[in-house]
């Protein structure tokens, strides 16, 4: 069975940064993974504003935290 619904992530960052950097390259904000396993408050609102919504997280803490600064973010 053909996998249909996928995205293709074509950058992983880990900080504030390199979000912007990548952006600052016109990478639309949909095509990032911000994948720090502990992202700072700061960098998890400046990637809300941004909108780069696509986050990993590896613990129950990380998840919280997230969710609580960026109710509209997606997991990975």
């Amino acid at each position: 069975m053909p996998c249909q619904n996928f995205v293709v992530y074509e950058h992983d960052v880990y900080v504030q940064v390199e979000i912007n950097k990548i952006l600052e390259l016109g990478v639309d904000p949909s095509r990032i993974i911000f994948a720090n396993p502990a992202k700072p408050a700061s960098h998890i609102r400046q990637a809300a504003a941004l909108g780069v919504d696509t986050m990993t997280f590896d613990n129950e803490t990380e998840l919280h935290k997230i969710k609580s600064l960026y109710p509209a973010a997606k997991y990975v």
